[in-house]
Formats: C-alpha cells, sequence, structure tokens
C-alpha cells in the first residue's frame, strides 16, 4: 500500500490572506506543518500543493517536492486530487496548511487504520474537549462504530440537561482517502449541506461515504484567523519546551 501525503496551502484564506506564511515563533506556520507532517514513519511521499511561489520556497528549502495548482480549485481536496491525479497512490493523506501542532505520530495513527481495516474507504482525526470552542473548531457526531454522522460549526450534541458532562468530538483537518474514495468525492460538486455549513467533508456524507473518525489524545488546535496566532504560539513553545 503506496500512502503519499499532501498539505495544501493557498495564498487567498478569505479569512486570512497570506495565511501559510504567517510567522509563529519565528518560522512560517507552513514549515510548522510540514516539519510535522516529515516526522511521519508511515508516509512513502510527501508534497506540497500550491498556488504561490513564496509558500512554495518555504518547501523548497526543506527539500519539499512543491506541485503547483489552480488558485480557483474549491477546496483543500480539490487541490490535493489534483497534484497527485497523474500518479495516484492507494491512499492520500491531506494535512492541512493550517494545522501546526499536526504531528507524524498524528498522521501514522490515521494510516494505521487503512493498514488494518480494507473497508475504511475516508478517515479524519478529532480529539475530545469539554469546550465547543466556537464555531471555527467543527464538531462531530459519530455512531457506535466511529463513523461520522454529522460535522457541524454548531455544538453538537445538544446537552439538554445542565448537570450532564460535556464531551465534544472536535475536528481536526487531516483526512486520509483510498484514491476511488477521494475520486468520487471531488467528482461531485458541492452539496446543499456542504454550502449551508461551509464544510467540505458533509459531500462526502452527502454521498453516503462512511468517514472514520480517529481519536488522538492531544488537542491539535489550527489557525483560522489572525488572532488564533497567539494562542498556538504559546501551545507550541509548551510542547516544544
Amino acid at each position: 500500500m503506496r500512502v503519499v501525503g499532501v498539505v495544501p496551502a493557498r495564498f487567498g484564506s478569505q479569512r486570512f490572506p497570506g495565511k501559510p506564511l504567517a510567522k509563529i515563533l519565528g518560522k512560517p506556520m507552513i514549515q510548522w506543518v510540514l516539519e510535522g507532517a516529515r516526522e511521519s514513519k508511515k508516509l512513502d511521499a510527501l508534497y506540497l500543493a500550491t498556488d504561490h511561489e513564496e509558500i512554495a520556497k518555504v518547501a523548497r528549502h526543506m527539500g519539499i517536492r512543491v506541485v503547483f495548482t489552480a488558485s480557483d480549485l474549491p477546496s483543500g481536496t480539490d487541490r490535493v486530487y489534483h497534484a497527485l491525479s497523474p500518479q495516484p497512490p492507494d491512499v492520500v493523506i491531506n494535512i492541512q496548511g493550517d494545522e501546526p501542532m499536526i504531528r507524524g505520530k498524528h498522521i501514522d495513527a490515521l494510516i494505521e487504520v487503512f493498514e488494518k481495516d480494507a473497508e475504511v474507504q475516508v478517515a479524519t482525526l478529532a480529539y475530545k474537549s469539554p469546550d465547543p470552542e466556537g464555531p471555527d473548531r467543527v464538531k462531530i457526531v459519530t455512531d457506535l462504530q466511529g463513523f461520522a454522522l454529522y460535522f457541524s460549526r454548531s455544538p453538537i450534541p445538544y446537552y439538554r440537561f445542565e448537570d450532564t458532562q460535556r464531551i465534544y468530538w472536535i475536528h481536526v483537518g487531516v483526512y486520509g482517502y483510498r484514491w476511488p474514495a477521494l475520486e468520487t468525492w471531488v467528482q461531485h460538486p458541492p452539496t446543499p449541506l456542504e454550502r449551508v455549513e461551509g464544510l467540505e467533508q458533509l459531500r462526502a456524507l452527502q454521498l453516503q461515504m462512511k468517514i472514520k473518525v480517529v481519536s488522538i489524545p492531544d488537542p491539535c488546535i489550527p489557525v483560522d484567523r489572525p488572532e488564533d496566532l497567539e494562542k498556538v504560539a504559546a501551545l507550541l513553545q509548551r510542547q516544544t519546551s
């Protein structure tokens, strides 16, 4: 089974233009992501998929191969697909470029699901939190076998009683797909729920694709807005020290 990781990173984020180049503890955010991904012991190859030369320079300096993709692709998943379609691997790991806290052990935990279960077609990561953490953090509810029932920016599930211990599954922006599942995903236009919530993974669910949710023990905080940089920097500093 050949497993290839791709970090999609475009310059023109709506909420935070130039986000991949924003500095965290003196390094561009995209460097943190690539360094974390490169720790994986199970990836056979790692690529950066981008539309911007300055982002590409960071990867090249690290010795990581760059594939240029169009700026107008609708999602990171589309960017990953177009980067690899000339030579498709068996399994693709999409490591989103705004996840500076991602580490190789998280990616390897995701890959293990595909190694152990040939039925799994799509998988993603999540961690538990007592706090729903606002609309920028996507919440997941699963079935009893650990497959996603729904993703939402709203706090799900709704806790009816105040004295109930509250636990939310917070989504982490890393996906794994077997190649046929990725092809199905990108060849279908955005679905109604995807447009409503602004979440591309809802396209997969509305296409009746099953997404396995893999638990990781550590909070993995992305950068969605400029104000997230300070919080992530403090967490990374604590982690590295």
